[in-house]
């Protein structure tokens, strides 16, 4: 209920807020953006995103809009859009255009998702590095601030916030090394004896356990729990994907 009428007050100040005057500031706008991916409607994210760069084409705020979009669009499973989102971002850092110091927390999980779904393992360890680097020195948000270091991490609640995603890289992390293990089931190329079904299956138990028992101690709210539930969503169905591609019997009969 507070989410719907959160919404509803956004909104309104976007309405009322005359842009040739003063433009909205961007926490605004993302907290409008993130309302509707609690809400589980990330369509109208993605469109409200898509409609704001319009507006804010030739503004300061159109390149920290495009960060907003990341989460959007690997909620709706668009990941072609977003590695082309993520390589634009790239081109934009290198070229000195937006701040390679910051990323937004959408933008990190677009791009574990991306290496996740990709075959080269030594990369996607580098990408969880990376991402644990930006949140352990602070350099992370869900939104962009003009705030102080000590001013954003010094809070219970922010605090909280960034234990949080080390969280949920770990377990990025975590499937990661399973989705490895899977790949090098399906390509036959075990080198490693201790690498066969029943380690999978243990993996993968291990894995369920610790998920449910994580989320048995977070705050009990949409804010918390549901972005967490998106993302196992998507991991979750790529490594059922690779498990459905294994052949199981070819496995069985060579160990």
């Amino acid at each position: 209920g507070r989410l719907q009428e959160a919404v509803a007050c956004y909104e309104r100040l976007l309405q009322l807020t005359d842009i040739e005057e003063q433009y909205p500031s961007l926490n605004f706008l993302n907290s409008m953006i993130e309302c509707y991916l609690r809400l589980d409607h990330p369509e109208t994210a993605l469109l409200l995103a898509e409609s704001l760069l319009v507006r804010f084409h030739d503004t300061a705020l159109h390149k920290s809009l495009l960060d907003i979009q990341a989460e959007p669009l690997y909620r709706l499973g668009r990941f072609e859009e977003l590695e082309e989102l993520l390589l634009q971002r790239r081109a934009d850092q290198l070229s000195g255009a937006i701040d390679g110091e910051s990323r937004h927390w959408g933008v990190i999980c677009g791009s574990l998702i991306i290496e996740f779904r990709q075959p080269d393992y030594a990369r996607f360890c580098s990408e969880i590095q990376r991402a644990r680097m930006y949140v352990f020195q602070g350099s992370c948000s869900k939104r962009s601030s003009s705030r102080s270091l000590d001013e954003q991490l010094g809070t219970y609640e922010n605090r909280y916030d960034q234990v949080l995603k080390l969280h949920i890289i770990q377990e990025f992390a975590k499937c990661g090394h399973i989705m490895h293990t899977l790949r090098t089931l399906q390509k036959g190329q075990r080198n490693d004896e201790l690498i066969t079904a029943s380690t999978v299956i243990v993996d993968l138990q291990k894995l369920v356990t610790n998920m449910n028992a994580r989320l048995e101690v977070l705050q009990p709210n949409a804010a918390t729990i549901e972005p967490i539930l998106s993302l196992r969503r998507i991991l979750l169905k790529e490594m059922r994907r690779t498990i459905d591609e294994i052949n199981w019997e070819k496995i069985d009969d060579d160990e």
